[in-house]
């Protein structure tokens, strides 16, 4: 499910080039107010998406509620740490559509708080500083494609946001979360 139609038009296209679309749906709708029956699903996965979403504290609820009981929430999630200030938290808001940057304790607390129990939950921040920064040199490497693609000022702006968003991690002010719980 996800609230951008185009990333839902890119999904299905993706499944079914690898042949999987008779075995995989997809949903438009907000996670907010998930359209789904309570107890609906034995498993809730998510990919650095939470990022985007507001009010965490109502994201979980929803993901708990459309869990059966002992069903399993997974995500993973990229993370504010203390070092982030206001103005870069204002910076990935309007370049990266960061909305509403979790911290890795904040997410334990609101899983606990909706029942869950942890099964596992571990931070990942060095491990993706080091992907970001090898998947920024690819990007580059790809410049004149992009250029041809999208045009030189995108492409420019483009690397500047990400350029950004890759120094955080770094210097340690972003970090990235991997978490499964049960519901109990």
């Amino acid at each position: 499910m996800d609230l951008t139609r185009s990333r839902l038009e890119s999904a299905q296209r993706l499944t079914q080039l690898v042949g999987l679309d008779s075995q995989v749906s997809f949903q438009w709708g907000n996670a907010l107010d998930l359209p789904f029956p309570d107890a609906s699903f034995d498993v809730v996965m998510s990919q650095q998406a939470w990022c985007h979403v507001p009010d965490k504290p109502r994201l979980i609820g929803q993901c708990a509620r459309v869990l059966k009981p002992g069903g399993v929430l997974a995500f993973t999630d990229i993370l504010r740490t203390p070092a982030l200030s206001a103005d870069e938290v204002e910076r990935l808001g309007i370049e990266m559509i960061f909305n509403d940057l979790g911290a890795f304790d904040q997410y334990l607390q609101l899983m606990r708080a909706q029942g869950f129990q942890i099964a596992h939950s571990e931070e990942l921040g060095a491990l993706w500083a080091q992907i970001l920064v090898a998947r920024l040199a690819m990007y580059r490497g790809m410049q004149g494609t992009t250029a041809n693609k999208f045009g030189d000022a995108r492409r420019d702006q483009w690397d500047r946001y990400y350029s950004f968003f890759v120094g955080l991690y770094q210097q340690g002010k972003l970090s990235g979360g991997r978490f499964v719980a049960r519901k109990t």
